[in-house]
């Protein structure tokens, strides 16, 4: 009988496991697109506290969403880059739209951190604003 109980128990504890292994599989995406910026910054303040050593400032931003202004330097169908060396990567291309050199945008994305080797700030899940 305690036999029986404890194989209830283990049962039980599977099912429930098993269960929230399928709820978190199925659960949708995060939709970074839809989420509010934290904050406005210019492209070449955020590449100033990215690139440099300290590393409080660069917490403000990392891993967050915020809204970032700054002149076209170079534009491609799943990136930009915003002077003086911010690379967003964007989230569903820029749709048939032609951005010129020097055109100010505003971008919004998840600052992923700095590449110190290509000295630029990267920037995913972009869109623009």
């Amino acid at each position: 009988m305690e036999k029986r109980k404890v194989v209830i128990l283990i049962v039980f504890i599977l099912l429930l496991v098993l269960g929230y292994g399928i709820y978190e599989y199925t659960k949708a995406p995060i939709n970074r697109a839809e989420e509010v910026a934290s904050e406005t910054v210019q492209a070449d303040v955020l590449f100033q506290v990215m690139s440099s050593a300290d590393i409080e400032e660069q917490q403000r931003f990392l891993n967050r969403v915020i809204q970032i202004s700054g002149a076209v330097q170079q534009s491609s169908e799943t990136q930009i880059i915003l002077s003086p060396g911010v690379v967003c990567r964007l989230e569903g291309g820029l749709g048939g739209a032609e951005l010129n050199e020097e055109e100010e945008i505003t971008i919004k994305g998840r600052v992923m951190g700095y590449d110190d080797l290509l000295n630029e700030v990267s920037v995913d899940y972009a869109v623009i604003e």
